[in-house]
């Protein structure tokens, strides 16, 4: 079930009711479920992975989502778990 939420980018959405982009948080928690079942060395890992380092920004927070002015506490904190 996992798997099949996760988008082309590498990402994960987290509801979608508020639509199907991926986010920093979701896909910090999809990546953290795949490291608990032993995929951590997985595509879907490695893809999600990449995702969140293309969010990163200049100043090493993450934002929620692309495109952002900045990142906050909250998502770099999930990101960096």
């Amino acid at each position: 079930y996992l798997l099949s939420k996760q988008n082309a980018d590498g990402g994960f959405l987290s509801d979608p009711a508020f639509g199907t982009d991926s986010n920093v948080s979701s896909t910090a928690t999809a990546l953290i479920a795949l490291n608990s079942v032993n995929q951590g060395g997985s595509t879907a890992a490695a893809n999600a992975t990449a995702y969140l380092k293309s969010t990163q920004q200049a100043d090493g927070s993450f934002p929620y989502q692309l495109p952002a002015q900045s990142g906050d506490t909250f998502d770099t904190a999930y990101a960096v778990m």
